[in-house]
């Protein structure tokens, strides 16, 4: 799950796409994100978020990353907008 200003987004496909680009699955509206910014994908050894060859990158935890393995509660930064990710305690089977 990821909380972006308060709002909550489940992951629920293998990839989710965040920018500011109406495209996306899910719009930030923030001048400093690419408009298609940040790939999250859901794979077997773990969610990964990706920067999509954004202009201004893509930071976890304060380190500029190209890509990341997530762990529960991490930070993303992408353009002044701060996105918390944690891992879903549900529906785990």
């Amino acid at each position: 799950m990821l909380e972006i200003n308060g709002n909550q987004y489940l992951l629920t496909k293998d990839r989710t796409i965040l920018g500011r680009g109406s495209g996306c699955d899910i719009v930030i509206d923030d001048p400093g994100i690419s408009r298609h910014h940040l790939g999250i994908d859901i794979t077997p050894d773990g969610v990964i978020a990706r920067d999509l060859g954004s202009t201004n990158g893509t930071y976890v935890e304060g380190h500029q990353v190209p890509a990341a393995t997530l762990v529960d509660g991490n930070t993303i930064t992408i353009g002044r907008t701060r996105i918390l990710y944690w891992a879903s305690s549900q529906d785990q089977e």
